[in-house]
C-alpha cells in the first residue's frame, strides 16, 4: 500500500456498470466531508462503456483526486484488494458501483472513528431502494459489533463500511479472492475477531438492489449457502492465536443454522417473486 497522504481512500470496483457508476461517483463527490480524499476506481475487465463513462466523469471533475486502474476480470474481491493496495488514506471506505452514499456519510463515520481510535471498522444503517425503508433501525445510537453474533447475522453492509488501513495492513487482512459470495462477511469477521467494530444507527448509504430472500435467484442462494459454510470452516480453522475462538459445538451449530437460514431465504424468495408476478398485468 502507498504512503499515507489522504484521510480517506474510497475504493470502488466496477464491472459493466455504465448505467450506475456515475450515480455512485456523484454521491462520493457530493460529500460534506472537508478533508482530503482519494477515489480509487478499479475496472474489473468491463466489456461495456463503463470505462468511458468513468473517464468522462474524471475529466469533468478536475477538483477531485482519482486513481483509475484496469485489470483483467477477476471478481470483486480481487478488484477491492487491488484498490486497497493502491490506497494511502488513514481510512479505507468501500462503495459498490451500483450503490450510493448520503452526503454526510464520510463526515459522520470518520469523526466517530477519530474520536474512538480503538474502533477498527465501522458501518451504518442504510436505505434499500427507497428512502422509506432502512436496514437494522436500532434504537441505540451506536451498536457494538460482536464476533459470535456476527457469525449468525449480518452486521455490516459493504457500502457502509470504513476500516483503518493500518489495521488491515499490519495484520495482512484482505478479501479472499476466488470467493464471489460472502467474501465481504468473512473480511469483516476477521477484523472484528480481534478489534472493536461499531455500527452507527443512522442510514448513510443506499443499496439500489434487492437483498437475498427478496429478488435472489435460487442458484444464487445455493451458492451463497456454499460460501457461508466455507466461511465457517475458514474461521474455525483460524482459531489459533485469535482473541475470540470458535468452539466445536458453536461450529457445528453454525453449520446447521446456515442450512436452516438457507431454506428460509428460499421460502422468502419464492414468496416475493409470487407477489411480484401476481402484481403484473
Amino acid at each position: 500500500m502507498g504512503s499515507q497522504a489522504f484521510m480517506v481512500s474510497v475504493v470502488i470496483p466496477y464491472y459493466n456498470s455504465e448505467l450506475t457508476i456515475e450515480r455512485a461517483l456523484d454521491s462520493v463527490c457530493g460529500q460534506s466531508f472537508e478533508q482530503l480524499v482519494e477515489i480509487i476506481l478499479v475496472n474489473d475487465g468491463s466489456t461495456d462503456r463503463s470505462r468511458d463513462v468513468v473517464h468522462r466523469f474524471i475529466q469533468d471533475h478536475q477538483g477531485f483526486i482519482f486513481r483509475h486502474v484496469d485489470q483483467a476480470n477477476g471478481g470483486p474481491s480481487k478488484a477491492r484488494n487491488a484498490g486497497m493496495r493502491l490506497s494511502s488514506g488513514k481510512y479505507i471506505a468501500f462503495l459498490d458501483s451500483d450503490d450510493t452514499w448520503e452526503p454526510d456519510k464520510l463526515a459522520v463515520q470518520v469523526r466517530y472513528m477519530e474520536e474512538h481510535p480503538d474502533v477498527a471498522i465501522s458501518g451504518t444503517d442504510y436505505y434499500i431502494n427507497s428512502n422509506e425503508v432502512t436496514k437494522y433501525g436500532s434504537r441505540d445510537e451506536i451498536v457494538e459489533a460482536d464476533f459470535k453474533s456476527m457469525l449468525f447475522k449480518v452486521f455490516f453492509s459493504m457500502p457502509t463500511v470504513i476500516v483503518r488501513r493500518d489495521v488491515i495492513e499490519r495484520e495482512r487482512l484482505h478479501y479472499l479472492e476466488g470467493k464471489h459470495y460472502g467474501e465481504d462477511l468473512l473480511f469483516y469477521l476477521q477484523i472484528v475477531r480481534n478489534h472493536r467494530g461499531v455500527r452507527i444507527s443512522r442510514p448513510l448509504a443506499k443499496l439500489h438492489k434487492f437483498l437475498y430472500g427478496q429478488g435472489g435467484l435460487t442458484r444464487d442462494l445455493n451458492k451463497l449457502l456454499i460460501h457461508e459454510l466455507d466461511n465457517a470452516r475458514i474461521l474455525y480453522r483460524q482459531n489459533a492465536g485469535q482473541r475470540v475462538k470458535i468452539g466445536f459445538w458453536l461450529y457445528r451449530g453454525l453449520l446447521i443454522y446456515s442450512v436452516l437460514k438457507h431454506y428460509v431465504r428460499m421460502y422468502k424468495s419464492r414468496k416475493y417473486r409470487k407477489i411480484v408476478q401476481e402484481g403484473q398485468p
